[in-house]
């Protein structure tokens, strides 16, 4: 009778299988593997490779020197034998070497606790102090320390935040994008009024104001000049009047971004502002636009703006916007030797 490759009942690859003669034969597992041989127990994996096994040459004079004179851990001894760590165990308990509970001394502990409460994770601690990030748990744990979610901590967020912000999106995930948020607050109009709380209670806080009056000094907005601007400035250059624009005027506590600052120079014996006020914003009285909701605030503002500037020296001119389209240079040539 024929058998196919690996079938017939005394080959090894089918194994020990009841009904198969290697069962019923008491020597036959005697002699699977040769005398006086010591294989691992446990087969190794390695980069797709079955690991066969291989002979424990170590005795136990050599096995204690390297694990207890050279305090040498069994996954070390492994490695420079070539075998598993469990097969390394296996023979210290049967040359009855003691093993080892590998303690973490107190000042490792003190350190890991530290560091935990100082926000940093637990897969950095045990990056950190070469701890398995079960050990550091377990510490944290017999110290009744609180383990906190690994989003809710300051250090994780604060680097989701980086790299978000180096994220680089499409455009057709900014679509998806968009598209989903204003479904979401289609659904949900609370979050909409939820939001707005939530960006007024963060803007009427003392130190984000502090924050925003610092930041002003050096933000420019709007980030181009107005129409209006730009027709004062190219004047100030054909009469070769020197300015600066957009220059942050600290003098007074209303302190702000001026449009366009003149200096003491030839022929202007004062430091002059020019304020081109847009009709709209500012709330022309000529124009009459339909009012924004803080037109009033807005007025206020100005005028408080120009009393303290007038107060601190300063040579205020404020030119309406449909008083500026229409203007021609000899108009504003007149407007500043008027003021003079």
């Amino acid at each position: 009778m024929k058998y196919k490759r690996g079938t017939h009942p005394n080959s090894r690859k089918n194994g020990f299988k009841k009904g198969n003669k290697l069962w019923n034969n008491p020597n036959a597992k005697k002699n699977w593997f040769k005398k006086g041989e010591h294989t691992s127990s446990k087969t190794e994996f390695k980069k797709g490779h079955l690991k066969t096994p291989q002979l424990f040459n170590l005795s136990k004079l050599e096995l204690e020197e390297l694990y207890l004179k050279q305090n040498l851990s069994s996954n070390k001894i492994a490695k420079k034998i070539n075998l598993s760590g469990y097969c390394v165990r296996t023979w210290l308990k049967k040359y009855n070497i003691p093993i080892k509970n590998f303690k973490i001394s107190r000042e490792k502990e003190n350190r890991i606790c530290e560091s935990y409460l100082k926000e940093y994770s637990g897969d950095e601690i045990s990056k950190l102090l070469k701890v398995s990030q079960q050990r550091v748990f377990k510490i944290l744990r017999k110290n009744n320390i609180k383990i906190r979610n690994v989003y809710r901590s300051k250090r994780t967020i604060n680097k989701i935040k980086k790299n978000r912000v180096k994220q680089v999106f499409s455009d057709k995930d900014r679509k998806k994008m968009s598209e989903s948020k204003i479904k979401y607050l289609e659904e949900h109009p609370e979050a909409i009024e939820r939001m707005r709380r939530q960006a007024e209670e963060y803007s009427n806080r003392p130190d984000v104001k502090a924050k925003f009056k610092e930041l002003r000094k050096t933000f420019i907005i709007p980030k181009k000049d107005t129409s209006i601007e730009v027709k004062i400035q190219n004047f100030l250059s054909l009469l070769h009047i020197e300015y600066f624009t957009h220059k942050y005027i600290s003098e007074i506590s209303h302190s702000y971004q001026c449009d366009i600052f003149i200096p003491v120079q030839k022929g202007i014996l004062q430091k002059t502002i020019i304020e081109c006020d847009g009709c709209f914003w500012h709330g022309c009285p000529i124009c009459k636009l339909k009012p924004y909701k803080n037109i009033e605030q807005r007025k206020e503002i100005d005028k408080n703006r120009t009393k303290e500037l007038i107060e601190k020296g300063f040579k205020v001119i404020r030119l309406w916007e449909h008083k500026i389209k229409s203007m021609k240079i000899n108009d504003f040539k007149e407007i500043l030797e008027s003021f003079k």
